[in-house]
Parts: C-alpha cells; structure tokens; sequence
C-alpha cells in the first residue's frame, strides 16, 4: 500500500517504538517524525493531536484481543480455561517481542491513560477472561478463590505486568513465563495448573499481529 495510508502506518509504527522506549508523556510528535525523516507537520496531518495517536493504538490494541481470542478458539472453542491460557500466552508474547504491543501495553499501565478507551479494552479483556473462567468452573477445572472478575483482573495484571517489566535491564532474574503462569492459576484454584497448561500449549503459540490498521510484517520484530 502506498500514499497517505502507507504513512499513516509509518507514523503509527514509528510512534510505537517511541512509546515503547520513552513512554507516552516523553514522546513528541517531533522524535516520532525525526524517527523516518518527516516533519512534525507531516504527523501532524495524520494524527492531530498525541490523544489522536493513543486512540489508534488502543485500537489496534483491541485489535490484538480479538485476534488473541479467535486464535485460542480455533483450538478451543469450548471458550474454558485452555482457552484463556492460549490468549494469556498470545498476549504476553506479543509484548514481550513487538514494539507495537508495547507500546500499547505502555498506554494501559499509564498512570493516567490518556484516553478513555484505554479502560475500556481493560475491561473488555477481563470481561473475556472473566466469561472463560466461568466455563472452566462449570467444567471442574477449577475452584475459584475469588470471584471470576478479581481472578481475571489478577491474571490480567500479574502477567502482562511481568511482561511488560521484564524489557527493564534491572529486572533480575528473568522469570519463565509458562511457570509463573501455572503458579498463578494455582494460586486461583485451577485443579491441575500443569495439565491443562501441558494441553493448552501443546501446539505452540505463534508471534503474529492481527490485520487491522498496521500491515503484520511492518510490526513484527
């Protein structure tokens, strides 16, 4: 794709590995510019104000939870707790290796998200979750300790905190991300954490971005 549509993804993308190195409150329109040789008016065009660009990303961001569902359902379409670990695993991978996700991540763990749609995909995604647990009590793979919403809410912020601490250089040492997660769902009363992440994952979970408002090989890596 070319023309304003092609630039629009530069920028976003651009901006994104700005955010993701910086945070949203030092990135300017200027250094995200400078990034591909634009001028500040150039981004200007495409997003007019920085709340303009959080709303793009919490876009593609929703984006991302989607795709993350629909994948784990093409393995899982009972929508249980293998189900839940499949997003989990998509998720936190995404973070962890694309800029983009990042930065989007970067957004939701802001002490004042700067806008409201950041909340809303939070809530979305525990929502989701939430409904996930609710099948997999149904189904005995667990005893929830908490209500479904508060475990979903612990699950959401305990693994993608950790991912999105773990890019720290201070951050010593690295934790395994599948154990950290098998002891979450212990600590929630799941009924064998080793089992049904063994079956979750059996078939790997795979780096991708959803098509939506970047191209995937522009913002993978």
């Amino acid at each position: 794709m070319t023309g304003p549509a092609a630039t629009r993804r530069e920028l976003l993308l651009a901006a994104s590995r700005e955010i993701a190195e910086r945070g949203y409150s030092a990135t300017s329109f200027a250094a995200v510019a400078a990034r591909i040789g634009l001028t500040k008016g150039a981004f200007s065009y495409h997003f007019p104000t920085k709340r303009d660009l959080a709303r793009a990303l919490a876009g593609a961001f929703h984006d991302a939870l989607v795709y993350a569902d629909a994948d784990a359902r093409r393995f899982f379409p009972e929508g249980d707790l293998r189900t839940a670990i499949r997003c989990l695993m998509s998720l936190s991978l995404q973070t962890s290796r694309s800029p983009f996700a990042r930065a989007a991540l970067t957004l939701v763990f802001d002490p004042e998200p700067p806008v409201e749609e950041v909340g809303e995909e939070f809530e979305f995604w525990t929502a989701m979750l939430a409904e996930y647990l609710r099948v997999a009590e149904e189904k005995h793979q667990a005893r929830l300790v908490m209500p479904g919403d508060e475990c979903a809410t612990y699950l959401t912020v305990t693994l993608l905190g950790m991912s999105f601490l773990s890019q720290r250089d201070f951050v010593q040492p690295r934790v395994d991300q599948l154990t950290a997660l098998r002891c979450m769902l212990d600590s929630i009363g799941v009924v064998d954490a080793r089992a049904v992440t063994d079956e979750a994952l059996a078939e790997p979970v795979i780096y991708e971005w959803p098509q939506s408002d970047l191209n995937r090989a522009e913002i993978l890596g």
